[in-house]
């Protein structure tokens, strides 16, 4: 498996356009599975997950690696391209067509996030959900202080791979999204706190 696959192409970016696609590939980061596997973990109808699924095998972000006979059936086992995805050049010039492709993965990778919390709540008891770290902040910043952010998300990802890599215990999840607001709160300016 590659560490980083670019998305390039229409076709790859409206298959991750979707949260179930999101939580599909998420688990083949993770594992070596079938449609049938698949929609158990995800506790999702395995029609569905089969619909999705071919989604993202035809965008090419997933890969057939094994097909083993079982009492009659040929079971397909699927594994994700790489272990990360970001935006290609392709995506890269006018501000319209790089802000749509941001636009469709930042909401699909929201409501994917959304989603898995739901879950852990709702098939957890308080104590199990410790830690549950959350922080939402809001403010001005210059196109340079963005380039910065970016980076350092980037290096909280690395850092967060690694962990995961050496993992001796339960499963979690981070995700990062920073985005602009359409309109400013009123009062907010360059030197307003942080709201967490």
């Amino acid at each position: 498996m590659d560490h980083e696959f670019i998305l390039n192409t229409p076709e790859q970016l409206q298959a991750l356009a979707h949260p179930t696609r999101h939580r599909i590939l998420h688990y083949l980061v993770e594992h070596t599975a079938t449609n049938q596997q698949i929609a158990i973990a995800l506790g999702a109808p395995p029609a569905r997950v089969h619909f999705h699924l071919r989604e993202l095998w035809s965008a090419g972000l997933v890969l057939l690696v094994e097909e083993r006979a079982k009492s009659g059936i040929l079971e397909k086992y699927y594994r994700a391209v790489a272990q990360s995805f970001r935006l290609g050049e392709a995506f890269q010039f006018g501000p319209g067509v790089r802000g749509q492709a941001t636009d469709a993965l930042g909401l699909s990778l929201l409501s994917a996030a959304e989603h898995d919390l739901q879950r852990a709540v709702a098939r957890s008891a308080p104590a199990e959900l410790h830690p549950l770290i959350s922080a939402h902040f809001q403010g001005s910043l210059s196109p340079e202080a963005v380039e910065r952010v970016q980076q350092w998300v980037a290096r909280i990802g690395q850092e967060f791979d690694r962990e995961v890599a050496t993992a001796q215990a339960g499963p979690f999840t981070l995700t990062l999204l920073l985005h602009p607001l359409p309109d400013a709160p009123e009062g907010m300016n360059g030197d307003a706190p942080p709201l967490g």
